[in-house]
């Protein structure tokens, strides 16, 4: 090996012995770097936010508690929502739901988040009752003061200002025999002495807009002006804020139960051994494809009196209507219950009879009785819904809206 061949070969090693001292020290000062500057904080952030106050817990000095929610979501003290209210749909709950449901085994004392005191059923002004069909507990209403008897005809002026808006609208007449009617064309020659006009605040569809809250205020001070009359308006809260409150109650208690009778081992049932069955069991065809189980209104519920009021219905699972030709030439794999909470006034008893049909069909039928998961109902869990329906008739009951009533007829609508 020649002179020049060691000197190339000496100059080889210490290039590469002086890019590993390099390496190495460039290690060295990146992880003293690193090091300073996650040094250990003194104080956790996140503890920060929560201080445990010694002193106060040796005083013994009472803690401050958060309401429970009687009802936790459709769902809509009330949960609140981050949804607009205009958004908000009716929420489905399937049977298997309501039994999972968390926190619903005691009603609120009180819900101080809803003040209903300040739109108290009060009789109106003096010994002026308002009409049966209106509801402070669902309405803002306006007593109109006469100076005058006036016709009916100038009175509906006021629905004429108000064709177009989000929420129901209605315009009552008090005669001189202290009677109410509602303005109808009817009533257009018929003399009254005071007048009512209501807005309806909220429905399934969501609570009223503030344009049209506002509107209804304004047209009905327009009408009072123009006949020289003075509006006392029941209730001394804000309504707007009423009204949203209103729309979070309705959310809350808004629920559907639904089971469902699907086939076993022996497979698929025939439509007309069903619908011998549903009909044996007081269960009407309806013309929308849907059997349903029915009840006369009784007296004095309000404007629906007089009619028939749907219980629960049974549809067809696979979302084919009924109709009397098909249940006789085809068979069903599975047929659906479902029971409209908020719209039945004795809740507890109708949801026992549609048990009790469902039972009944399912050993007739050799069918299985699930929930909307496809979980088997025993009776354990049928309990368990018994006792979510009687919290929320309860709270339906401490708001002032009687499940099924006129009023929570057209609420929940």
């Amino acid at each position: 090996m020649t002179d020049l061949q060691l000197a190339l070969l000496g100059l080889g090693i210490l290039i590469i012995v002086a890019i590993v001292l390099f390496n190495w020290w460039q290690e060295r000062r990146l992880r003293t770097s690193i090091t300073d500057r996650l040094d250990e904080p003194r104080q956790d952030a996140l503890m920060d936010e929560f201080h445990f106050d010694s002193e106060t817990v040796l005083k013994n000095d009472p803690v401050p508690t958060v309401a429970e929610p009687v009802i936790g979501s459709i769902d809509k003290a009330l949960p609140q929502e981050e949804d607009s209210p205009a958004e908000v749909t009716q929420e489905i709950a399937t049977a298997g739901e309501l039994a999972e449901e968390a926190g619903l085994d005691k009603v609120a004392a009180s819900d101080e988040d809803f003040n209903l005191a300040a739109f108290d059923d009060s009789t109106g002004t003096g010994n002026t009752k308002l009409p049966e069909s209106v509801n402070q507990k669902i309405d803002l209403i306006a007593l109109v003061c006469l100076p005058k008897p006036v016709t009916g005809a100038a009175l509906r002026e006021f629905l004429l200002l108000l064709t177009d808006l989000d929420k129901p609208i209605y315009a009552h007449g008090l005669d001189s025999d202290n009677d109410w009617h509602l303005l109808t064309r009817e009533q257009e020659s018929a003399k009254f002495v005071r007048a009512a006009f209501s807005l309806q605040l909220a429905d399934r569809s969501g609570v009223v807009s503030q344009l049209s809250l506002t509107r209804f205020q304004n047209a009905t001070d327009s009408v009072a002006n123009k006949l020289g009359a003075q509006v006392e308006w029941q209730g001394s809260g804000d309504p707007w804020l009423f009204a949203n409150k209103l729309d979070e109650f309705c959310v809350a208690v808004d629920k559907m139960i639904g089971f469902h009778l699907v086939q076993g081992d022996s497979g698929p049932f025939t439509g007309t051994k069903f619908r011998g069955l549903a009909e044996a069991s007081g269960l009407v065809l309806n013309e929308d494809g849907g059997f349903y189980y029915e009840s006369e209104l009784e007296p004095g519920s309000g404007s629906a009196a007089g009619g028939v009021q749907k219980l629960f219905s049974v549809i067809n699972q696979d979302s084919n209507p009924f109709n009397t030709e098909m249940l006789r030439t085809s068979v069903i794999h599975g047929i659906s219950f479902q029971l409209d909470i908020p719209r039945v006034r004795n809740c507890a008893e109708v949801f026992n009879r549609m048990v009790l049909i469902a039972r009944q069909m399912e050993n007739s039928l050799g069918a299985h009785l699930v929930d909307d998961k496809g979980r088997p109902l025993g009776e354990p869990q049928i309990e368990k819904i018994r006792e979510q329906l009687k919290v929320i008739h309860a709270r339906m009951i401490a708001r002032g809206v009687v499940p099924g009533s006129d009023g929570a007829l057209r609420l929940f609508s």
